[in-house]
Parts: C-alpha cells; structure tokens; sequence
C-alpha cells in the first residue's frame, strides 16, 4: 500500500541490502560469514583430504608405538642374555655365512607357500 521500501525491507539500493554494511549488524554478519568460509574449507579437507590428515594424526601414534615395542625387544634380549649361560647349546651363526633372501622367500619362509 505505501512506499514499498519501510514495508518490503527495500530493494538493493534503495538502502535494503546495503544497510548491513553500514548497521549495528555487520560485525555479527562479518562473523558468520567467516565461520562458514572456515567450515566449507575444512569439510573439503576432511573429505578431500583425509588420508593425509589421519597420516598426520596417526604417523607420530605409529612410531611412539613402534619406538616403544623395540624398546621393550631390546631390553628383553639383554635380560635373556644375562639369563642364558655363555655356552649355549644354538650355536650362533657368522655374519659372513647368512645371505640375503628376496622379499618372496622371506614370506615363504614364514608363512609357508599355500
């Protein structure tokens, strides 16, 4: 019935639009806009890029696992060896006569050939 723009909120220049810029609101408008800018970049990195943030995350976890499970090996083979009497019935084999296997024969070797 009246002047369209107090009634309908207005058009985009007649003030309706813009006056965010310029009102009490901007800095809350700015705000939200940033945080959901920040939420679509980190869902496409979650999404896109997930297997190298759970490297991230779980590399260092893997290796503090595995530093402590060679930990724990090689504090177990000085307390067997301090056990153990000097002359063992195993008799140990020189470095010069082990050879070096192939991957292939290693796997053979421990889980036998199917």
């Amino acid at each position: 019935m009246g002047g369209g723009d107090d009634a309908g909120g207005g058009g985009w220049f007649s003030g309706g639009w813009l006056r965010g810029f310029n009102g009490d609101h901007f800095w809350q408008e700015a705000q939200q806009a940033s945080l959901a800018l920040l939420g679509i970049i980190f869902m496409y990195l979650v999404i896109a890029k997930g297997e190298a943030l759970l490297a991230i995350v779980f590399n260092p976890m893997l290796f503090a696992l595995r530093s402590t499970r060679n930990g724990f090996a090689f504090l177990t083979s000085l307390v067997s060896r301090k056990i153990s009497p000097v002359g063992s019935t195993e008799p140990s084999i020189p470095v010069e006569v082990q050879t070096r296997i192939s991957a292939k024969e290693s796997v053979i070797r421990k889980w036998g050939s199917d």
